[in-house]
This record gives structure tokens, C-alpha cells and sequence, in this order.
């Protein structure tokens, strides 16, 4: 059994403790003062210390529990855990936090692995309020968590061999808790299936079948062979090449044969217009920001301005961009009038040459036209001809193809009857098979439904080795055999939420019992307003009693 005791408790900048402060604690401790004294900090530093929360477990409720004029927070925990002695230190700087346990830095997580298991479970313990406070959803999934699982090998073993090698081959263990459902459900699938078995073997009859027709389609070959004969008159040669020619001449037309000619690049030119502009621009905003700078001579006395040479020099460089920007306008125009002579001229070579194979064009598709309406006529002729091959052709397939229409029921009416022989005998075995799945099912279900019921058993005989006037219900027996959720807690047979406020320390008391001795885990338990009841059960762990005692400072002893 792992057991933490704590020997001592050190507070500085904690709530009302804003000096160091030191507490010393035995097996039972007892805390007694006036309201408002510190009694329940001294709770809420423990807990702050180990898991950095309330005692609600509120992990942000550090702020509230730092004293306003405290420029650092510190919570000191002298312990042993089985025995061997360590320090706890938590300490809150503005928004930092340190742990250390024996000088070293640790997280709450390394804490709880090596103490307490985790934050549900030190606050169960160490608050007898705590539990009591949680929803019934929360409640079942702390202690569903907490609570070891019933042997299930012990409730199989109680079965006996037959039942039990029968569970474990329909590997009952690996799903245990949907097992009755999932069997029932098989179950009744193979009753309705044994029902719809039944009603296909008595509702199979005797089927009449007729006798196989024959047909003569020699007048029908005949007919096809001479309408194979009687084809389109062939391609004509002449039409082909024509059409080859128009083909061509309508390619010649899209690709023009002379290459466009090669223009002068305006907007190149008219690019360095611009930077001569812009630089024109910065040399003129040069010359427009010189001002005027006078010196006096100190030979002749008269007033000299400075600035005059920069500017004769800046009206240089301008004049001489001028000079280049006209020169570049008029290399600009000139290419202008080029470009648009070049694509004069270029225009009226490709509309030249697009007119005379226009011409050509017209030309072919003519003679096309001709010949086309030639070999129409041709084809009028074959095509009544053919409709006259094909309607005949076409009631004696109809004939023929009524014949085979008959002959395939006639077939099909043939493998019915022998469908029929063999659906009857497959729903003979298939019925007989079932029966024998029933029956095997049902055995499983006796098997499971013993099986839940030795489980339920042993789960609250276990419970109740631990509690006293609380009861608590993981799971129901169903009529049927299932165990069902049904999470269900109460002290005195009364619902958590209603419970006076002594009653909900006794219930957290049995409470925090049941988990110490489930986990093997020993903590210190903190009774706070501890005046609300007059016996306080005896619990094999280390206890911190607060009470109030009206007009009396804090004392604890």
C-alpha cells in the first residue's frame, strides 16, 4: 500500500499568509479558528502545491489564491511517500511557474505518475467535497476509471468447463458486453430466415413445359446474300481527288506564304522619350531648388551668388535633353510612317493572294456539287431496291426470332424445374443447419446470461467491502440477461445533490476510502467546516481537520 504523509507546510504570499509561515502536521491534525483565519488556505496550498489548482481543481484559479501583495508566491510540502522523505516547492512569479521536487524541476504530470495517479484522484482523496460536487456523468467517469475490472476469468471458472470452453470459443471475452445482443440478433435472424425457409419449400409447384419449335431460314439467307450484293455504288475516284484538292486549297488559304514584314519598335522608342522626360523633370526640380546663395567678397565687397555656376551648368544638361527628345520625336513619327507603309503593302499582297484561291475554291466545289448529284441518283435507285429485300427480310426474322423467343421460356421454363428441385433440398439442409445454430445459440445465451449475473455479483460485493450508507451502481442486470449501464450513487438512499452539508463530508469520506483501497494509495484527507458534524469516521490515512471555533485565532495542533 502506498502511503504520502505530510509533515509540514511552508506559506509565503499564499491568500491571507503574506509572510513566511511554517505548519507542522501529525497522523491528525486539527485546525480550529474564527472565520476569515486561513483555515481552508491552508487546504487549498496543499492542493495548490501538488496539482497547481484549487480545491474545486480549477487550474485557473492560481490568481485568486496569490496575495496581491506578495511579489512572489511560494508553497513549501515537507512529505514522505512510503517512508522516504522529499520536499515539494511551488513557487508563482508574475506568469511564471516553478516545481521542484528535491531541487529538481518537474511537471504536474511527473508528480501525479509518481504520487498520486492523477489530478481526479488526488482531489477525491483529499476533499471529501470534491466528489460530491461532480454531475452523475462526471462522477461515473472518474470512478469508472479508478475501478478495477471484475475478474472475468474468476465468473467464467464458476460457470464450469462445458460452458465456459463453449463462451470462450465464441470468443465471448473479446466482446463481452455486446455478446447476449449481438447473439440474440443471430438468433433471430435464423428463426425468421428458418420461416422464410419454410414457406419455400412448401410453396414450390410442378411447372407444364411445352415442346421445342424448329425454323427454316433458308429464304432468309437467300434474301440477306442478295441485299449484300445490291451495295452503294463505289467511291467515285474522280469526286475523291476533288475532294483531296479542295482540302488543299482551303490549307493553302489559312497558311499565307509571306512573312509579315519587320516593324519598327514604337513603343521602345517612345519608352526612352519618357526616360529622357523624367530625367529632364529631375534635372529641372534640381535647378527650381537651388535658390538663391549669397557670399560677400572680401576683395571687391560686392554680393556673390554661389549657386549661379550649378545652375548654368543644370540648364546645360535640360537644353541638351531637349534637344535629344525632339530628335527622338521625330524618330518616332518616322517609324510611324513606316510601319504603316509596310503593313500596307503587306495587306494588299495576302488579300491578292486569298481572292485568286477563293476563286480556285468555288471552282472545285462546283465540279464536287456535279458529281455528288450523279452518284445520288445512282443510289436511289439501289435503296428501293434494298427496302424492298429488307421488309421481307425483317418478317422473317420476326418469325424466326418469335420461335427462339419461345424456345428460351421453353429453356428457361426447364431450369426453373430444376431450380425449384434444388432450392428445395438447399432450404431442406439449410433449415436443418439453423436448428442446430439455434440451439447452439441458445446455450451460449444461458452461458452469458450466468456469466453477467456472477459478474454483477462479484462487483458489488467488491464495492461493498469499502462503503457503508453510500451506494453505487455501475451496471443493471436487464430481464432479458444483459447488463446495461446504470450509474446510479447515494447516501441513505438520497441523491448526492441534495445531501446536507455533513452528510456530503461522511459520503466523500466513504467515498475517498473506496478509491484509496482500489488503487492501494494512502493520502492525507482535508475536512473542512469539519464543526458541521459530530463523529468523524475512523479512516487508516493521515487527516487534516479544520473547524471553526467563533472568537479563536488560528491554532493548529
Amino acid at each position: 500500500m502506498n502511503k504520502l504523509y505530510i509533515k509540514k507546510l511552508h506559506l509565503k504570499g499564499f491568500k491571507s499568509y503574506l509572510e513566511a509561515t511554517e505548519l507542522t502536521f501529525k497522523s491528525n491534525t486539527l485546525i480550529e479558528g474564527d472565520n476569515a483565519q486561513g483555515k481552508t488556505s491552508i487546504g487549498e496550498a496543499i492542493t495548490w502545491a501538488f496539482l497547481g489548482t484549487d480545491l474545486t481543481g480549477n487550474e485557473r484559479a492560481s490568481n485568486r489564491l496569490m496575495n496581491d501583495k506578495a511579489k512572489v508566491t511560494e508553497v513549501i510540502v515537507e512529505f514522505d511517500f512510503n517512508e522516504e522523505d522529499h520536499i515539494l516547492i511551488r513557487r508563482k512569479k508574475g506568469s511564471t511557474n516553478e516545481i521542484y521536487l528535491d531541487d529538481e524541476k518537474v511537471t504536474n504530470a511527473e508528480l501525479a505518475k509518481k504520487f498520486y495517479e492523477g489530478k481526479e484522484v488526488f482531489l477525491t482523496i483529499f476533499n471529501p467535497y470534491y466528489f460530491p460536487s461532480l454531475t452523475p456523468k462526471n462522477a461515473k467517469e472518474v470512478l469508472t476509471g479508478i475501478m478495477k475490472e471484475v475478474n472475468k476469468e474468476e465468473c467464467l471458472n464458476e460457470l464450469g468447463d462445458f460452458l465456459k470452453d463453449k463462451l470462450i470459443k465464441n470468443k465471448f471475452l473479446l466482446n463481452s458486453v455486446t455478446f447476449l445482443k449481438d447473439k440474440r440478433a443471430e438468433l433471430k435472424e435464423l428463426e425468421e430466415d428458418n420461416i422464410y425457409l419454410e414457406g419455400i419449400i412448401d410453396g414450390q409447384t410442378k411447372i407444364d413445359i411445352p415442346e421445342i419449335k424448329t425454323f427454316d431460314d433458308t429464304e432468309l439467307n437467300r434474301l440477306k446474300e442478295e441485299l449484300e450484293r445490291h451495295q452503294e455504288v463505289p467511291d467515285d475516284k474522280d469526286l475523291k481527288s476533288l475532294e483531296q484538292e479542295l482540302n488543299k486549297l482551303n490549307i493553302e488559304l489559312i497558311a499565307i506564304p509571306y512573312e509579315k514584314p519587320q516593324l519598327v519598335n514604337i513603343k521602345y522608342l517612345e519608352a526612352e522619350r519618357t526616360n529622357l522626360l523624367n530625367e529632364y523633370r529631375d534635372y529641372k526640380r534640381q535647378y527650381d531648388d537651388l535658390g538663391t546663395k549669397t557670399i560677400t567678397c572680401n576683395s571687391c565687397g560686392n554680393e556673390i551668388d554661389i549657386n549661379e555656376l550649378e545652375r548654368e551648368r543644370l540648364a546645360k544638361i535640360m537644353q541638351s535633353i531637349i534637344e535629344k527628345g525632339k530628335r527622338k520625336a521625330a524618330e518616332i513619327e518616322k517609324g510611324k510612317e513606316d510601319n504603316h507603309k509596310l503593313e500596307l503593302e503587306y495587306s494588299e499582297q495576302v488579300n491578292g493572294y486569298r481572292l485568286e484561291n477563293t476563286k480556285k475554291i468555288n471552282e472545285v466545289k462546283v465540279k464536287i456539287e456535279t458529281l455528288k448529284a450523279k452518284q445520288e441518283e445512282e443510289n436511289k435507285t439501289i435503296e428501293t431496291k434494298k427496302q424492298e429485300l429488307k421488309s421481307t427480310i425483317e418478317e422473317l426474322e420476326k418469325q424466326k426470332n418469335e420461335v427462339l423467343a419461345f424456345n428460351m421460356n421453353v429453356e428457361s421454363l426447364q431450369r426453373q424445374q430444376f431450380e425449384i428441385l434444388g432450392k428445395i433440398k438447399e432450404s431442406k439442409d439449410k433449415l436443418q443447419n439453423n436448428n442446430l445454430k439455434i440451439k447452439e445459440i441458445n446455450l451460449l445465451i444461458d452461458g452469458a446470461k450466468q456469466f453477467n449475473s456472477i459478474k454483477l455479483k462479484k462487483q458489488t460485493e467488491f464495492i461493498g467491502n469499502y462503503l457503508n450508507k453510500v451506494k453505487l451502481q455501475f451496471e443493471k442486470l436487464t430481464k432479458d440477461g444483459e447488463i446495461k449501464d446504470d450509474f446510479k450513487i447515494t447516501y441513505k438512499g438520497r441523491e448526492f445533490n441534495i445531501l446536507s452539508n455533513a452528510e456530503r463530508i461522511k459520503a466523500g469520506l466513504e467515498i475517498s476510502n473506496l478509491v484509496m483501497n482500489v488503487l492501494n494509495l494512502r493520502l492525507p484527507i482535508f475536512i473542512d467546516n469539519a464543526e458541521s458534524i459530530t463523529d468523524i469516521p475512523e479512516i487508516n490515512t493521515q487527516l487534516i481537520i479544520s473547524a471553526v471555533v467563533k472568537g479563536k485565532k488560528l491554532e493548529v495542533c
